[in-house]
């Protein structure tokens, strides 16, 4: 998210851009950069503040930017992939057959926490506002499957529970096992590799199921 403009920015491997600002000249950033941006919760870290050499209309300009979170502005990250945008106007644009979103979210409220004093309000307002956005993208994504726009997509996401799965592997992670709250200190080697298993898992269980051709 581009805090100054209010807009998406997108980093890519063949293009870097906000439409406000214009596209990154030779796609000049580190990867760690993005990565950087990315992390950049706004309660807990500063945005990422920097200036870049951008082309807007052949025209190359250095202009500041102030990276934050890109949940700010959709946090499932596929509204730059849904069909219908026009690269004249829209960066990182391609034509896709099938969208997979792996969601780092927790899934559904469980009611039993009780947001009283002004810090759990406004945290649990946050999510609540970042969720409804999160509802009207899954909504789109139906309609364009529904439509033949795309062929398929899935959105297979860490907190799901696991007795709603249609499919269920031997040794499969299970939600219990990589609950844990998000407490920004190291992460142990061993929690690392249980939440990149269930991640995978869950893609590859879901794609067996829902996209069975891929």
């Amino acid at each position: 998210t581009e805090l100054r403009t209010g807009t998406s920015f997108r980093f890519g491997s063949q293009e870097s851009a906000c439409w406000r600002l214009g596209n990154i000249k030779d796609n000049d950033v580190a990867v760690a950069e993005a990565v950087a941006a990315s992390a950049a919760y706004p309660v807990f870290f500063p945005a990422i503040d920097r200036d870049f050499n951008f082309k807007k209309n052949e025209e190359c300009e250095t202009k500041r930017a102030i990276l934050s979170d890109g949940g700010i502005y959709e946090n499932l990250g596929v509204s730059c992939l849904l069909p219908g945008r026009n690269p004249r106007y829209s960066s990182n644009v391609f034509n896709l057959d099938y969208i997979i979103s792996c969601n780092a979210g927790y899934g559904m409220f469980d009611g039993k926490s009780v947001p009283f004093d002004i810090v759990t309000r406004l945290k649990q307002t946050a999510e609540t506002t970042m969720r409804k956005a999160q509802d009207s993208v899954m909504k789109d994504l139906h309609h364009y499957k529904t439509s033949g726009k795309i062929k398929g997509f899935i959105l297979p996401y860490l907190g799901q529970q696991d007795k709603s799965l249609p499919l269920f592997w031997p040794d499969f992670v299970t939600r219990d096992e990589i609950n844990y709250p998000t407490n920004f200190r190291p992460m142990k080697e061993k929690d690392l590799h249980r939440l990149s298993t269930r991640g995978e898992q869950l893609t590859r269980l879901l794609l067996d199921y829902y996209c069975p051709e891929l």
